[in-house]
């Protein structure tokens, strides 16, 4: 809940004493590698996320709303050319892992952020083109990166819906909510 609010501080502290008092779930080791990375400690912060990972029962869930909060935040604090590099350690832990699709979502779950009035068409085109260079070898990533590129067409042509007529029906349909601003 404090990683959803930005209170990456508080969230971490809470975290670590949850684990100190002996709850060792998956959940709590997911939201403490979120706040390390919203702190932006990037090292430390992958290789929580990676014990996180480890620490996996069977029958445990991975959440597509934990990477996106690990790209929101991403996206917001993009200092270039570390960004490129951060990509490429989030993609390597979710491939390692086997949770490449679960990444796919969260990059698709993003879209709303991106098509913000203060985000530029620029900066949107230069977050496609990284995830594009970095995922070009992935199959898991063709549709969401089909989605995004569509999102980011659709904003940079204000809102041309010819871009949407382009996509198949089930596609469109996931993304005109996130482009537009209509979530359900």
């Amino acid at each position: 809940m404090l990683d959803n609010l930005g209170r990456y501080e508080e969230a971490l502290m809470s975290c670590d004493k949850a684990i100190e008092l002996g709850y060792k779930s998956s959940n709590v080791f997911f939201n403490r590698a979120i706040a390390i990375l919203g702190l932006n400690r990037w090292d430390e912060g992958i290789a929580a996320l990676d014990d996180a990972f480890q620490r996996l029962e069977p029958d445990d869930e991975v959440y597509a709303e934990d990477v996106e909060l690990i790209i929101r935040n991403l996206f917001v604090n993009a200092i270039y050319p570390t960004t490129q590099t951060r990509i490429t350690s989030i993609i390597t832990v979710y491939e390692k892992h086997k949770y490449l699709s679960i990444l796919g979502q969260g990059i698709v779950r993003n879209i709303p952020a991106l098509m913000s009035e203060m985000v530029s068409d620029k900066a949107a085109h230069t977050w496609l083109e990284l995830w594009q260079e970095l995922t070009s070898n992935c199959k898991q990533f063709q549709i969401p990166i089909r989605l995004l590129n569509a999102a980011v067409r659709y904003k940079e042509t204000k809102g041309d819906r010819r871009v949407l007529l382009e996509l198949p029906i089930e596609e469109r349909n996931l993304l005109e909510p996130l482009v537009s601003g209509k979530i359900e």
